[in-house]
C-alpha cells in the first residue's frame, strides 16, 4: 500500500490532494450513514409488536428508503471523484513515463531492454490507471465500515458481537494464506504473457519470412508450447482465486448461521427483540465484509506493486545531461583515449584520433566488431560517462555539436515522406526540400506515394525507398556540422548508391561526415579511413587502403 501512497503523492497535484482528501471524507460520511437505516429497519419490526399505526410504519419506512438514496447518492458522488483522481494521476503518470524514456540514458534503456519489454510498460501503465486508488479507495470505505458496524452492534449485544468478529478474523488470516501463493503466481503469469505475444507478434512481423523458409509448423508448435505454458499458470491462478472466493465465501455462511442461530437464542432469551435481530442479519455485511474485500484489496495491491516496481525501474535511470544543451558550432572532433565495453566484452580499446572539418571519414570492419556502437559514442547517443570524445571551435570546448545520424535501425514514422523529412526540420523551405528529394533520389518515391502515410516504419516502401527517405531526412537537419551514416549504401542498388555519394559532394565540404560501411567501392570519397584489425580500429592512409585493395 505504501508504494500506491508513494505514487499518487509523486504524481498528484495539490488540487488532486486535496480533492482525494475531500474523497475521504464523504466516503466516511457514506459508510457511516450507511447505518442509519438499520435503526429505522429495527423500529419497523418492532412497531409491529407495539400495535403501532399505519401512519408510523410509513413514516420510518419513508425515513428509510431517504437515508437509504443519501447514503447511495454519497456513495457515487465519493467514487466518481475517487475515479476523476485516479485518472489524473495515472495520466500524469503515463506522461512523465514517456518523458523519461525520451530523456533517459540511451545505453541504460538498451540494458534494460525496454524496446523489446515496451508492451508490458503499456499493460502496467493501464492497469495502473484503472487501479491506482481502488485498494486506498476499498480500504478507507471498509474500516470505516467495520468500526461503525462494530459500535452499532455493541449496542445491541456485547455477545454476539464478540461471536462475529473472530469469524471475521480467521477469514482474514485464511486469505492471508491463499494471498502468499497468489503473488508468485501473478508475476509468473506477466512472465507468461509477454513471453507469449512477443512470440506471437514476432511471428505476425516476420510472417512473410517463414512462409518463405516452411517454417510455419515449426513457428505454430513455439507459440502452442508458449500459449500451453500461460493457459497452466491461467488455470493455476483461477483455481487459487476460485478456492480464495468459495472459501471466504464458506465463511461467511457459517458466520451468518451462527448469527442466526445465536440471536435467535437471544430473542427467545429476550435479550435482544425481533428488529435488532433481522437489523443484524440484514446488516451484518457491514462488520464482515472488510474482512471479506482483503482478498480482493490484497489482490490489486500486489498486481499494483509489481507494475509500479517496473514502471518506477524507469523513473530510477539516468538522464542524458546533453539532451537539454544548445547545439553549437564546431570545428574539430578529438577521441582520447576511448575504451568501451560492452556486457563485459571489449569493444573499443584506447581509441585516439582527431579530426578537423572538412573531413570524409570511412569506419570499416566486420559485422558485430562495434562500427555500430562507435557511431553512436561519437554522436553522444551513448554516454561512456569519460570525456574521451571532445568536440572544439576555434580552440573552445563545445559540449553539444550539431550532428545529424542515419542509424542502422532508424525508424519511420506512419506519416507521409514528407512529414517524416519535415521532423527533422520543421522550417524547412519547399526549395530546400525539393533539392533533398534530388539528392536523395527520391522524385519517382514521392511521385508515387505523395500525402499517403508510409505504414509502421515504412512498411508500405520498399527497402531501397525507405534508405533514400531516411537519407533526406538526415540531410534536412539544419546547421549539422557531422553527418553520421550508418551503412548509407545498404539496400541500394549500385548505381543509386554512387549517385548519392556524388551527390553528397557538395554538402560535405565543410563537415565531418562519417560513413560505416562494409563494401570498400565508395573509398575513393574518403580521406580518412579507420579499418578493424586486431581487436581494434586502427587509422589506416586512404593512398595505403587503396594499394591493399589493388
Amino acid at each position: 500500500m505504501q508504494k500506491i501512497i508513494n505514487c499518487f503523492r509523486d504524481h498528484s497535484t495539490t488540487r488532486l490532494k486535496w480533492l482525494f482528501l475531500f474523497t475521504i471524507f464523504l466516503l466516511i460520511i457514506s459508510a457511516i450513514t450507511a447505518l442509519v437505516p438499520i435503526k429505522f429497519v429495527e423500529k419497523i419490526v418492532n412497531s409491529l409488536s407495539e400495535e403501532a399505526t399505519a401512519s408510523q410504519i410509513v413514516y420510518f419506512g419513508c425515513l428509510y428508503v431517504l437515508f437509504q438514496v443519501i447514503n447511495y447518492c454519497f456513495q457515487a458522488i465519493s467514487r466518481s471523484m475517487a475515479d476523476y483522481v485516479q485518472y489524473n494521476v495515472g495520466n500524469n503518470l503515463q506522461l512523465k513515463l514517456f518523458r523519461k524514456l525520451m530523456y533517459a540514458e540511451l545505453l541504460a534503456l538498451e540494458k534494460k531492454n525496454v524496446f523489446e519489454t515496451s508492451n508490458i510498460l503499456m499493460e502496467d501503465c493501464t492497469y495502473v490507471n484503472n487501479q491506482l486508488m481502488k485498494p486506498v479507495i476499498q480500504s478507507v470505505f471498509a474500516f470505516t465500515s467495520f468500526c461503525t458496524a462494530l459500535i452499532y452492534m455493541l449496542t445491541i449485544n456485547i455477545q454476539l458481537t464478540f461471536i462475529m468478529v473472530p469469524l471475521g478474523i480467521i477469514t482474514a488470516f485464511a486469505s492471508h494464506a491463499i494471498q502468499k501463493r497468489t503473488d508468485l503466481n501473478i508475476t509468473n503469469q506477466r512472465k507468461g504473457s509477454h513471453q507469449l505475444w512477443k512470440v506471437f507478434l514476432e511471428g505476425i512481423s516476420g510472417i512473410k519470412t517463414i512462409r518463405v523458409f516452411q517454417y510455419k509448423e515449426h513457428y505454430t508448435t513455439k507459440v502452442q508450447e508458449r500459449n500451453n505454458k500461460l493457459k497452466k499458470i491461467n488455470i493455476k491462478q483461477s483455481y487459487i482465486e476460485n478456492i480464495s472466493e468459495n472459501l471466504i465465501g464458506l465463511l461467511f455462511m457459517l458466520s451468518i448461521g451462527t448469527i442466526l442461530i445465536v440471536s435467535a437464542f437471544m430473542v427467545h432469551q429476550q435479550q435482544v427483540s425481533i428488529g435488532s435481530m433481522l437489523a443484524i442479519l440484514l446488516y451484518n455485511h457491514m462488520l464482515t465484509d472488510p474482512f471479506l474485500e482483503i482478498v480482493e484489496i490484497r489482490n490489486k495491491t500486489t498486481k499494483l506493486r509489481i507494475s509500479l516496481d517496473r514502471i518506477y525501474s524507469i523513473f530510477s535511470l539516468k538522464e542524458d545531461s546533453l539532451l537539454n544543451a544548445v547545439a553549437e558550432s564546431i570545428d574539430t572532433m578529438e577521441v582520447s583515449g576511448l575504451s568501451f565495453a560492452y556486457e563485459n566484452k571489449n569493444i573499443i580499446d584506447n581509441l585516439s584520433f582527431t579530426v578537423t572539418k572538412p573531413a570524409n571519414i570511412c569506419i570499416m570492419g566486420p559485422s558485430g566488431c562495434g562500427k555500430s556502437t562507435l557511431a553512436k559514442i561519437l554522436s553522444k547517443l551513448y554516454d561512456t560517462g569519460e570525456n574521451s570524445v571532445e568536440f572544439y571551435k576555434g580552440g573552445q570546448s563545445i559540449a553539444k555539436p550539431h550532428v545529424s545520424y542515419l542509424m542502422q535501425d532508424a525508424y519511420l514514422f506512419d506519416l507521409s515522406i514528407e512529414e517524416n523529412i519535415k521532423l527533422a526540420n520543421p522550417n524547412i523551405t519547399r526549395k530546400q526540400f525539393n533539392e533533398l528529394i534530388s539528392l536523395s533520389c527520391l522524385e519517382n518515391v514521392l511521385e508515387r506515394h505523395q500525402d499517403i502515410p508510409i505504414g509502421m516504419n515504412g512498411s508500405r516502401l520498399s527497402g531501397g525507398e525507405r534508405k533514400r527517405v531516411l537519407i533526406a531526412q538526415t540531410l534536412a537537419k539544419p546547421n549539422s556540422d557531422i553527418l553520421l551514416f550508418d551503412e548509407l549504401s545498404s539496400s541500394l542498388d549500385i548505381s543509386t548508391a554512387e549517385k548519392i555519394f556524388r551527390n553528397l559532394a557538395d554538402l560535405r565540404m565543410n563537415k565531418i561526415c562519417i560513413f560505416i560501411e562494409h563494401s570498400d567501392a565508395y573509398l575513393h570519397y574518403m580521406n580518412i579511413i579507420f579499418h578493424y584489425k586486431d581487436g581494434n580500429f586502427h587509422k589506416i592512409d586512404n593512398g595505403t587502403m587503396c594499394l591493399e585493395k589493388s
